[in-house]
């Protein structure tokens, strides 16, 4: 059997670990499709001394997609379809993610992003940067909004729906709702 790849290089020395449990947290979802990357294995090369991952296969980095996409709004307050598209995908993954127990942990991180060969983005490194024992769930949500509203070339953070989608996330009733740990 043949199948095309990404491999993503550990440079951490605690390489080995990191690896396991990305692989761990990520193979729990293997297939699941929506923005969960499959990942396929980790591994050591010897040659290179590094830990390395490999996951289906993409297309691109997200972040360095962003400046091509779709305008982040349709009009003046809507947010673009796409846009609509793209932030629907990361929420329901969150969402099997945290059902399950597992914590992305820094979606902050442009090395969270990839987008396949149909532009659908995807979720790598999960687990990689969560804490054993904390639960980070409403920390990845808003970690995600943090890394669209950080990306100056789509200017998010200037529509009402957006500084009300803000509000919802960082309001207290949502980061003391025990559903969402």
């Amino acid at each position: 059997m043949e199948l095309e790849a990404t491999f993503v290089v550990l440079l951490e020395e605690e390489g080995r670990m990191i690896a396991q449990k990305v692989c761990d947290d990520s193979n729990q979802f293997y297939g699941y499709g929506g923005a969960i990357a499959s990942i396929y294995l980790s591994a050591y090369c010897n040659k290179l001394e590094i830990w390395v991952l490999g996951y289906e296969k993409f297309e691109y980095r997200f972040d360095s997609m962003i400046p091509n996409f779709l305008p982040f709004y349709e009009s003046k307050s809507r947010i673009s379809t796409f846009w609509i598209r793209i932030i629907r995908q990361v929420i329901e993954s969150l969402s099997i993610l945290h059902e399950n127990g597992v914590r992305h942990g820094s979606l902050y991180s442009p090395e969270s992003y990839a987008l396949d060969l149909s532009s659908n983005i995807k979720l790598i490194n999960i687990g990689r940067y969560s804490v054993a024992g904390i639960s980070i769930s409403h920390r990845d949500i808003t970690s995600f909004f943090g890394y669209l509203g950080s990306q100056s070339s789509l200017d998010v953070s200037s529509s009402e729906e957006w500084c009300g989608l803000e509000y919802l996330y960082n309001s207290k009733e949502v980061m003391n709702n025990t559903s969402l740990n």
